[in-house]
């Protein structure tokens, strides 16, 4: 489980790297889909998130597919 984060993780970072260009020009908004949340990855996924966010001013939105 802890490489399905990392994984994520890692696919989180690479997608603000690649709109880094376009972040700097307007917003950008990325959903990211997660079935973690019932196995109790919820508050780390959400952290990863919020940390995209602090660190890159992206703006992820999390949608729960259970």
């Amino acid at each position: 489980m802890k490489r399905a984060l990392k994984s994520l993780f890692l696919a989180g970072t690479m997608l603000a790297i690649s709109f880094g260009p376009a972040a700097a020009q307007a917003k950008v908004s990325v959903a990211a889909i997660s079935g973690y949340f019932a196995q109790g990855f919820g508050v780390s996924i959400v952290n990863g998130l919020n940390k995209a966010k602090t660190d890159f001013g992206i703006d992820l939105k999390l949608v729960d597919t259970g």
